[in-house]
């Protein structure tokens, strides 16, 4: 037995809240749907209200706002349930009738003191332990200086790179729900990279087949942007040959998986520039630049930054989405379809404020976790005293915390903020 579609399919709630003014909540994936019927069963829990009371409570205060105006992210059941608006749900439905009681959540974000409070503490009994005089034995008849070994054992263990349970609460903090809506625009995953070799280039190609065989979907594209390397000079002798092999890459991938529904893969490819300061030829801006020309490119058609394009670019003007990879980057299943998902939920959708000329509501740049592959050999003393903790990827210990948006806010374990590595979506 399905136990998830035995349990939507019983559930009174989930059937109330199919009913979701905006409709978004029947297009959810069951993690998500899952979150919002633990809201309602805390609430009914804590205010001792029925839980069906509770969903027609969220339900009616939505539909409330749906008559007035549908486009409003209020007009979905998530925003009085995981949003701001779950206080005036909670104060709802404590004034339904006397028997019932005000319903006090957690706080949906931890503040940094209380994060960083524990981490306090145990230092400070750890330095405790080897600063505090002791006699020579113990009423448990240990030696003196046990403090000092089990602290030294302890400093042991961090500075080798294995720490008791540093793995498991990283885990912990970082776990995530996944809030997903189907995706209603097409995503394109870019990979920005040099063309250096026929090697290099059939590398890049099979990346980014490997890439669409663990994400296939009718609406995710593929496109390589590419450079050529600098050079004291604005062309070289191999550049054409170069350029001409990873065109009939970019075709051979058309041919086999698109012959039918239009061209899925792409080449983006920019001729060199002179660059006055570096005194050198080389792609504008590098990195940074190829993303703008795809920008440009996406936004108004303007192909005039790239010098060849491979594949029937159509498509790419109903593109919302980007995805950017790094070339040793993967793209894990249906990854990119959750990134969107994420995106396009009601609660997450960015508002732009033209008199502040930024985003005042919602997303448009989303920084999920970057993993990292353990090595096969065996490291050196040195690497194990001044690398990274094994199975911990360095993109959740150096990068700045990220605010985090409602839906993933109201989704996240609550202990505390993530840091999150490097994907870079662009809002339409």
């Amino acid at each position: 037995m399905d136990w998830r579609l035995f349990v939507e399919e019983m559930s009174v709630v989930e059937h109330a809240l199919g009913t979701d003014p905006a409709g978004t909540y029947s297009l959810m994936d069951f993690s998500t749907r899952d979150t919002y019927r633990h809201v309602v069963e805390k609430i009914a829990r804590r205010s001792r209200a029925p839980e069906p009371e509770v969903a027609a409570v969220a339900l009616r205060l939505t539909q409330a706002v749906a008559d007035t105006d549908p486009q409003d992210r209020r007009a979905h059941v998530g925003y009085y349930l995981i949003d701001d608006g779950v206080v005036q749900t909670q104060a709802e439905v404590a004034a339904a009738a006397p028997r019932y009681r005000p319903a006090r959540l957690p706080p949906r974000r931890v503040r940094l003191p209380v994060y960083l409070l524990p981490i306090a503490v145990i230092i400070a009994i750890s330095a405790r332990a080897c600063c505090r005089p002791v006699p020579d034995r113990c009423r448990c008849g240990w030696p003196r200086h046990w403090r000092w070994w089990c602290s030294a054992s302890w400093a042991l263990c961090w500075s080798t790179g294995r720490p008791p349970c540093a793995c498991r609460r990283t885990r912990c903090r970082g776990w995530i729900s996944r809030a997903a809506s189907r995706p209603s625009s097409a995503p394109l995953v870019v990979v920005p990279s040099m063309l250096s070799s026929a090697d290099a280039i059939d590398a890049l190609v099979e990346g980014l087949e490997v890439r669409f065989l663990a994400n296939r979907d009718a609406q995710l594209h593929f496109a390589l942007l590419t450079d050529f390397l600098d050079a004291d000079q604005e062309t070289l002798p191999g550049d054409d040959a170069l350029l001409a092999h990873a065109a009939r890459q970019i075709e051979r991938l058309n041919d086999r998986y698109a012959p039918e529904q239009g061209d899925r893969f792409f080449l983006l490819h920019r001729a060199r520039e002179w660059n006055p300061r570096e005194h050198r030829w080389m792609g504008h801006e590098r990195k940074r630049g190829k993303l703008a020309a795809l920008n440009r490119l996406l936004r108004g058609g303007d192909e005039s930054a790239f010098m060849r394009v491979a594949g029937r670019i159509a498509p790419l003007a109903q593109v919302r989405y980007v995805i950017t990879l790094d070339t040793d980057t993967r793209l894990p299943r249906d990854a990119a379809r959750e990134f969107v998902a994420t995106l396009a939920h009601p609660l997450n959708r960015p508002r732009f404020d033209a008199a502040r000329r930024r985003v005042v509501e919602g997303y448009g740049i989303l920084q999920p976790s970057v993993g990292t592959s353990l090595g096969g050999r065996r490291s050196s003393r040195y690497a194990r005293l001044f690398g990274s903790e094994p199975g911990i990827d360095p993109y959740t210990r150096t990068v700045s915390d990220v605010y985090l948006g409602p839906v993933w806010r109201g989704l996240v374990r609550r202990q505390g903020h993530l840091r999150r590595g490097c994907v870079r979506v662009r809002a339409g």
